[in-house]
């Protein structure tokens, strides 16, 4: 069940930003869940994929 959790999480929030994500001058702010990947270690940091983990 924790591999499972550790496996999903990034899937999860790659699949809640797209789906909140916004029109930047034209263009979807996320392509798709690598962009996400990408843009959330970049600007953030990789652990930020697995946030909700300890609840």
């Amino acid at each position: 069940m924790i591999a499972t959790t550790i496996a999903s999480m990034p899937v999860h929030i790659a699949k809640t930003r797209i789906q909140s994500t916004k029109v930047i001058d034209g263009k979807p702010e996320y392509k798709n869940a690598l962009d996400v990947w990408a843009k959330v270690i970049k600007n953030e940091e990789v652990f930020t994929l697995w946030k909700s983990f300890i609840p």
